[in-house]
């Protein structure tokens, strides 16, 4: 993950995690039965959370960054819900809670601080079943922790998606057992992830239009779910 003249730029990587959420949840609501679309949709999950870490690293006011997560969240938190039948607690509201968690332990003085400052987001996650839950906090921290650590990072993602499994394996019910196995195509997007050449060019789009795409695209969806669906 240095700097080079080769690989994805974050232009390109945001918007292949773009694509692969359209596609994820298109896939979710009309497709539930076809594996592809979830699959070609973990690569997404991965790379916000690596993009909040490296966001956290060059913002010059971290207070704005929250309150834009938080200001994304809760305008989608409607029709999230809504298009999808749970929620209301978006995927911004994960993404804020991992960075508010990071923030949180590189502020802390002692072990015990930096547990407690990882543990209480992660648990807060889950409890109020955060769009990723516990799952997006912790690849924050393994993005931010061990930054420039490929390997590292990869290993201890390949840790959290076995834990994960087994959680899965232990309370799979219905007919749709691909969802048991699925999550570990979130792995596919550690080579792209890696392939990051550091490059920051301007945004070829208006600086907020990657926030503004997720509410956006939610909204469209759940427009088309009632005209085809109702």
């Amino acid at each position: 993950m240095t700097l080079s003249q080769r690989g994805l730029s974050a232009n390109m990587l945001k918007l292949i995690a773009i694509v692969a959420m359209v596609i994820d949840h298109i896939g979710a609501v009309f497709f539930p039965e076809m594996a592809l679309f979830r699959i070609i949709g973990r690569l997404t999950m991965p790379i916000m959370a690596f993009f909040i870490a490296e966001g956290y690293h060059y913002t010059k006011d971290l207070k704005k960054y929250m309150l834009r997560l938080l200001l994304f969240g809760l305008i989608t938190m409607v029709p999230y819900a809504y298009y999808f039948g749970y929620g209301p607690f978006n995927i911004m509201f994960s993404l804020l809670a991992g960075l508010i968690a990071i923030a949180g332990y590189d502020r802390s003085k002692t072990g015990l601080q930096r547990v407690i400052s990882l543990l209480i987001p992660m648990l807060v996650a889950t409890a109020l079943q955060f769009d990723g839950q516990f799952i997006v906090v912790f690849l924050i921290y393994v993005f931010h922790r061990h930054r420039h650590q490929p390997k590292i990072i990869t290993l201890q993602m390949m840790m959290l998606y076995a834990v994960i499994e087994a959680m899965l394996i232990s309370t799979a019910t219905g007919p749709l057992t691909f969802h048991v196995w699925i999550q570990l195509f979130a792995l596919l997007s550690l080579p792209l992830i890696f392939s990051f050449n550091g490059d920051r060019e301007p945004p070829v789009l208006p600086k907020y239009t990657f926030y503004l795409f997720y509410p956006v695209h939610i909204t469209l969806l759940l427009l088309l779910k009632i005209m085809l669906l109702t």
